[in-house]
């Protein structure tokens, strides 16, 4: 059994595995995926990492199909994290963001956002943001701890204080820098006047 929360409103999957084409609609709300052992629900799972940064393998793509495509759509609209994310690297962000992943029967893959290409490392950055595989522990950031202060932050509404808090720090990090180079000047001028003191005591003895 698996489930999906309405972040991910849609999936498209073709020619991928077994499957030659599967659109799946997430934007009701959650969803539970059940069934047998060897229904199936792994390979939606599979191709639904394809999207979020995992490898890809040739032998995904559907026999006698020249390009297995998986493509996600996803509501950013409340996801600083992902919209800072593509801000900082020139791509087109609104409250709908669709990744798109492309594997060639040669082995080729290729990664999309809103449909410009990006590279695999940024999809899979993109990806961490956005998803949580719960039992695949490299997308649960429930079990990375650099990821608890964010959520408890998110959660207790404090985002904006801490955005407040980060430009202080950053302020006092330059102020602190600062200060540090007038006191070495300091320093450089008082060795400076020490050494032309005892120059002057030389040249008078």
């Amino acid at each position: 059994m698996f489930g999906f929360e309405p972040v991910e409103k849609s999936l498209l999957i073709k020619n991928y595995a077994l499957i030659e084409e599967l659109e799946a609609d997430f934007s009701s709300g959650l969803v539970i995926i059940t069934g047998e052992t060897g229904a199936g629900k792994s390979i939606i799972v599979d191709a639904l990492g394809l999207i979020i940064g995992d490898r890809a393998s040739v032998e995904v793509v559907r026999a006698g199909n020249d390009k297995a495509i998986v493509e996600g759509v996803f509501n950013i609209a409340g996801n600083k994290n992902v919209r800072s994310l593509l801000k900082a690297n020139e791509l087109d962000g609104t409250d709908e963001l669709i990744i798109r992943r492309e594997i060639s029967s040669r082995g080729q893959s290729r990664c999309f956002v809103n449909d410009t290409p990006i590279t695999i490392g940024l999809q899979k950055q993109i990806g961490e943001l956005l998803v949580d595989l719960h039992g695949q522990h490299e997308h649960q950031s429930l079990l990375r701890s650099d990821t608890h202060i964010a959520m408890l932050d998110d959660y207790g509404g404090l985002t904006g204080l801490v955005d407040e808090f980060s430009g202080m720090f950053k302020k006092l990090g330059v102020a602190a820098e600062q200060l540090e180079e007038m006191r070495s000047r300091e320093e450089r001028l008082r060795e400076k006047r020490d050494f032309h003191q005892f120059q002057v005591r030389k040249l008078m003895l």
